[in-house]
């Protein structure tokens, strides 16, 4: 699985997250698991403003291969511009020539 596909993947997600684009992003969850307002519900929730992670912050993400096609990634979000213990936690999966996400949880780790 190409980690930097998975990489654009999960910065276009924190993208609509910080841009409060949730229906965005639960309109392109494959297996939408969470709702949009759940989503919503979890970045509201959290003490502080969310913001743009560094770039480099992505490199760091925790990435499980679960096979050649899917993997389960944890990426630590920001609020204030510091790293939080609040973690998005999605799976990538490929099907046919395209990658697709499914938000599995927003939670403290």
């Amino acid at each position: 699985m190409d980690k930097t596909l998975i990489k654009e993947i999960v910065h276009d997600i924190v993208s609509k997250l910080v841009d409060r684009n949730f229906d965005a992003i639960y309109q392109n969850d494959d297996r939408k698991l969470i709702s949009a307002n759940e989503i919503k519900f979890a970045i509201d929730d959290y003490k502080g403003i969310l913001t743009s992670p560094p770039i480099e912050s992505f490199d760091s993400m925790d990435v499980y291969l679960v096979s050649e096609i899917e993997a389960n990634v944890d990426f630590d979000l920001w609020y204030d511009d510091k790293k939080s213990d609040l973690t998005l936690s999605c799976n990538l999966r490929q099907v046919s020539t395209k990658l697709v996400y499914s938000i599995e949880g927003i939670h403290i780790l």
